[in-house]
């Protein structure tokens, strides 16, 4: 069995991920999706992402302590 260094694990995860994401958008992707995309506002989007990088930092700090 091969064993990945913490890099590869990283990469292959990654790699996996954005392989979901590009499957699952080539195959939902119509014109309703660009109109839906370039209505959104990033405020929330924006809000997300901080939202889910302190859940990560949060948990980081869980499981240190």
């Amino acid at each position: 069995m091969v064993k990945l260094s913490s890099r590869g694990l990283f990469a292959l995860s990654l790699l996996f991920s954005i392989s979901v994401i590009a499957v699952v958008f080539v195959t939902t992707f119509t014109e309703e999706t660009i109109t839906y995309i370039l209505s959104f506002n990033l405020f929330f989007l924006v809000l997300a992402i901080v939202f889910r990088i302190l859940a990560l930092i949060l948990w980081g700090v869980r499981i240190q302590l």
